[in-house]
């Protein structure tokens, strides 16, 4: 069983339709998926605007799976950062308790289940240093509807 790795590729699935919805609106001209948890430091970040998790952690609770992680977006050459917020505005949106998407297998992409935003999503505070770019993460916890296998 790879649950780990499925609720991976469901986070990264999401974060890349994000991507290609934001860019198809034009909220972004070009912003990529990025992992935060993989970043050496702000210095080190492609040039482009990034969308991707970070803090990203599995657990099973009452026999159910859950993920608690960030999603952060940080934008490049985005003065006063207006479109920064445009983009975190939107992300929150998607993240709003109650609101779902596909739960999918890593190998294959086929959707497998569906996740959903529990209740307590929360837009955290600008992160920056002085001579980086800034970044916002939106903190969320996400149960599925898979159940651990001989719990429930």
């Amino acid at each position: 069983m790879k649950v780990y790795e499925n609720l991976w590729a469901s986070t990264l699935k999401f974060c890349n339709d994000f991507a290609n919805r934001a860019q198809a609106n034009g909220l972004s001209p070009d912003i990529e998926v990025y992992d935060f948890d993989a970043m050496g430091g702000f210095e080190a970040l492609p040039e482009t605007d990034l969308i991707g998790p970070a803090d990203f952690q599995v657990e099973t609770r009452k026999g159910l799976f859950y993920i608690t992680t960030m999603v952060g977006i940080t934008t490049e050459n985005d003065l006063n950062g207006f479109r920064l917020n445009k983009l975190v505005a939107e992300l929150f949106n998607k993240l709003l308790p109650e609101q779902s998407f596909p739960y999918v297998d890593a190998e294959t992409g086929g959707k497998i289940g569906k996740m959903k935003v529990m209740d307590g999503t929360s837009v955290l505070p600008m992160a920056r240093n002085s001579k980086s770019r800034p970044l916002k993460m939106i903190a969320v916890e996400v149960g599925t509807d898979r159940a651990v296998p001989g719990l429930v």
